[in-house]
């Protein structure tokens, strides 16, 4: 495979760059080649970015915090109050019962992510893009 790669590259740099094949030693080093990093802007500091890079975790953690705190009060309200008891009393199956609370808190947390992607993306990913 690495030969492949050699011959591959050996046909690049003399057909496309213009490298002659003398340049190109069959010990696979190039004597008049020169190579260099790629030309790349100056690192800008974004003072934004270096806030919201500290601020996105604590955001990300507020905005499912209602949607957990409600997952976790809602089945003990539910225990003090005696609900499931009283529904399947009056006829409502578990399989009914069980997803209700799964499309709540699937609702929930779908609303939750969805807002979240859309103020990520106008936010700060559009940010992060400018030069």
């Amino acid at each position: 495979a690495l030969t492949l790669q050699k011959t591959i590259n050996d046909y690049h740099l003399a057909h496309t760059v213009g490298v002659a094949d003398s340049d190109i030693d069959p010990t696979g080093v190039r004597s008049h080649l020169a190579l260099g990093p790629m030309p790349l802007d100056d690192y800008v500091k974004d003072q934004f970015l270096m806030i919201a890079g500290q601020m996105a975790p604590f955001l990300l953690v507020l905005s499912f915090l209602y949607s957990v705190s409600q997952l976790a009060k809602r089945p003990v309200e539910e225990k003090e109050q005696r609900l499931r008891e009283g529904t399947m009393i009056m006829g409502l199956g578990k399989a009914a019962f069980f997803s209700s609370w799964l499309f709540i808190y699937y609702f929930q947390m779908f609303i939750t992510s969805i807002v979240m992607a859309i103020i990520a993306k106008v936010g700060i990913t559009k940010r992060s893009e400018e030069r």
